[in-house]
């Protein structure tokens, strides 16, 4: 999973623009980079903390049954898989997911407004 986030955090902001040919300043780059961190924040933490509220719900449900002799042996049982994590749904957080049309025009839209050049001349 963590995999997958990296490579949507560096590979995405530049395959939405693969398709032109100009040479992105570093100015540009810096602020693409800061905008799709901004605009993927709420998807990306609403994942994170279901998976997180899953994940302690299981340590519970461990303690509860007796399987392991505390909290923190249980969490190290859920953490190696001995004891089962339920099915995390979070089909829920896609409403948060933004488009890649919401992040271009956002972007165009700070970039202007800071007067950050898109392209080197």
């Amino acid at each position: 999973m963590l995999i997958r986030l990296m490579f949507l955090i560096f590979i995405l902001p530049s395959y939405v623009f693969a398709n032109d040919s100009c040479e992105r300043t570093p100015e540009y780059i810096e602020l693409r980079d800061e905008i799709y961190q901004l605009v993927t924040k709420p998807y990306r933490e609403c994942k994170s903390s279901t998976k997180s509220s899953e994940h302690w719900k299981a340590v519970s449900n461990c303690v509860v049954d007796a399987q392991g002799e505390d909290a923190y042996e249980c969490g190290k049982l859920v953490d190696n898989q001995v004891h089962p994590t339920p099915h995390i749904n979070v089909t829920h957080c896609e409403l948060l997911k933004p488009s890649s049309e919401f992040f271009i025009q956002t972007l165009h839209e700070i970039a202007d407004a800071k007067k950050i050049v898109e392209c080197k001349t």
